[in-house]
């Protein structure tokens, strides 16, 4: 789910978008269900998919970055996902990316996500023309409708498309430099929208800001799995659950 989570207790630590905040997920849906049950973070899940038959598969470190609604991040270390040692390693969407920004504009997935990038396409339609603006008109804009309008041409799309990739480039350069990642994994309903292009924008971003120079060659990749990621990713978690061993029944 979208939270950040207590795997190993199956607690949910805070879901800003459901207000949970410490909430024993797994306890009360194994008293309900009467059966083992776990809990997980989406892009957890979704990486750990990749890793186990996708496009990270046997790599021992990677950076995964999910780029949709909001955004998420995972990491892999030692072949494994990396929590650390409050358990929530990854939430690479809730740091500060712009901290002179106005409120509700700072963080990264308020700057970047589909959400964000449709919010700015919205205000900016108020004076200027767009392919989208149908779509703007009836809601939320889908991430289909971005990537079309980005294919075609439309240059308020453009703008604003171009702009986010270059400050998820910014994300990511801070992330790799930190960590030392050789592989950076893009996944999400933008980037599976936008396809190679946008990722090959983040990539040129990233690269000119990752320190030292080796790490200019971080290798970035777009998800194999797409939306069944994180289905995989659930099914190799609930077998560790039921199975902790990997013992052949």
């Amino acid at each position: 789910m979208a939270a950040a989570v207590d795997a190993d207790r199956g607690v949910v630590l805070e879901a800003p978008n459901l207000g949970w905040r410490d909430l024993p997920l797994a306890q009360r849906a194994r008293e309900r269900l009467g059966c083992p049950v776990a809990v997980e973070n989406d892009v957890n899940a979704a990486v750990l998919g990749e890793l186990s038959a996708g496009a990270i598969r046997g790599e021992p470190e990677a950076l995964g970055v999910w780029i949709g609604t909001g955004i998420g991040g995972a990491i892999v270390l030692g072949g494994a996902l990396h929590r650390g040692g409050l358990g929530t390693a990854g939430e690479i969407g809730h740091t500060t990316l712009l901290p002179g920004a106005p409120a509700g504009l700072s963080k990264f997935e308020e700057t970047c996500s589909r959400s964000a990038i449709a919010d700015r396409l919205a205000r900016l339609a108020r004076t200027r023309q767009t392919a989208l603006r149908a779509d703007l008109d009836a809601g939320p804009v889908r991430a289909s409708a971005i990537a079309r309008a980005y294919a075609a041409g439309d240059a308020l799309t453009r703008e604003v498309v171009d702009e986010a990739a270059d400050l998820i480039g910014v994300g990511i350069a801070s992330a790799v430099t930190l960590l030392g990642m050789p592989v950076a994994l893009l996944g999400g309903g933008l980037v599976e929208a936008l396809g190679e292009p946008f990722v090959d924008a983040v990539a040129a971003s990233a690269r000119r800001r990752v320190f030292p120079a080796p790490a200019r060659g971080v290798d970035f990749r777009i998800t194999m799995l797409r939306e069944r990621a994180g289905i995989l990713g659930a099914a190799a978690r609930a077998r560790q659950t039921v199975n902790p061993r990997g013992l052949r029944p």
